[in-house]
């Protein structure tokens, strides 16, 4: 993930926006998780995540999302399968690593997709609901979706998708 300044320009005109021109699925779902991160990694910037926490989550958990669907896009999953999966997290890590996915660093992704995976799937940080789960400490979020992240890029890089679609 490249991991943009305060100062950096806007996002790219819509000739040269991956998210709207790439014609690979899996590189449309890791674009818009990176853009996800890369929010929550400058709202981390700011200082005490205190009085946003549940935004902040939000982005970090729909960045997670997208990237483990880029990575069963990948796969060969369409997107139907794609959409059938909903928001969990756990299904999706479940079904990338079933498919051969290899996280960078295995234990701290797991540990932020079990603790974000109900609140995410249903909702928790985007409505005000009462939270009955214990959320992970916002800081520790960054560094395992960033190397995340890094890891589905080299997958989608350095290895043939099954499938065309």
């Amino acid at each position: 993930m490249t991991v943009l300044s305060a100062t950096s320009s806007p996002s790219p005109s819509a000739e040269n926006d991956p998210i709207r021109n790439d014609h690979r699925r899996d590189r449309r779902y890791l674009a818009m998780g990176e853009r996800y991160a890369e929010a929550a990694v400058r709202l981390s910037r700011c200082g005490s995540i205190g009085g946003v926490r549940e935004p902040f989550l939000m982005l970090v958990a729909h960045a997670l999302e997208l990237s483990l669907k880029a990575v069963l896009s990948h796969q060969g999953h369409d997107e139907e399968r794609l959409m059938a999966i909903g928001h969990s997290l756990e299904r999706c890590h479940r079904q990338a690593v079933k498919g051969g996915f290899h996280p960078k660093d295995r234990t701290g992704l797991a540990t932020l997709v079990e603790a974000l995976d109900q609140p995410h799937a249903f909702q928790a940080f985007r409505y005000p609901q009462i939270l009955g789960w214990t959320l992970p400490d916002a800081a520790r979020g960054i560094a395992p979706l960033v190397d995340h992240l890094e890891a589905v890029k080299l997958l989608l890089d350095t290895t043939d998708r099954p499938t065309p679609e």
